[in-house]
């Protein structure tokens, strides 16, 4: 596969319309309701099948402590592994689409992810929209406040025990 099919903006507009307003926390339950309202068809407990013009339409719903925590879709078709001309043609593609995800959102993005390439847009509810870079396929991510807090306070603790490490005066392994 050399080129992907890549969603448009007009497709993915009205989507993130719907993910960036909705009302934080969320029972897990209610996801369904949010596929539904999506046009989307629940597949499992925690997957659904988008509408989405590629390849791969499965959306993964996350669950912490009883409420949802994310949904992540592919903006893309997915290659395999191996296929490494696809794989650099969702690279290729991976500009245009952080500019479709920032002119949908209005803002530009706010940062990058901690420890693995990408983009993401932190929301003013505190959700938080990622696009990791260098997957098989463009996958958007959506979490919820409750998930982008404890994933920064997870980033928090681990840069806190390396720079603990590091001023070590100790000879001791750190990991």
């Amino acid at each position: 596969m050399i080129d992907p099919h890549v969603i448009a903006e007009e497709e993915l507009n009205p989507i993130l319309t719907v993910l960036t307003s909705l009302q934080w926390p969320i029972s897990f339950e209610q996801g369904c309701e949010i596929i539904e309202q999506l046009g989307w068809s629940m597949f499992g407990r925690k997957t659904a099948l988008s509408t989405l013009p590629v390849s791969l339409r499965i959306v993964g719903l996350g669950a912490l402590n009883g409420e949802l925590s994310s949904i992540d879709f592919s903006l893309c078709d997915t290659v395999k592994d191996a296929d490494e001309a696809g794989r650099q043609a969702i690279a290729d593609e991976y500009p245009r689409m952080v500019a479709t995800v920032t002119s949908c959102l209005g803002f530009e993005p706010t940062g990058v992810l901690w420890g693995h390439p990408g983009a993401k847009w932190d929301l003013a509810n505190g959700a938080r929209v990622n696009l990791p870079q260098g997957l098989n396929t463009l996958l958007l991510e959506v979490w919820s406040p409750t998930l982008a807090g404890y994933r920064l306070a997870k980033a928090s603790i681990r840069n806190t025990t390396l720079m603990m490490c590091q001023m070590s005066t100790k000879t001791r392994t750190c990991g």
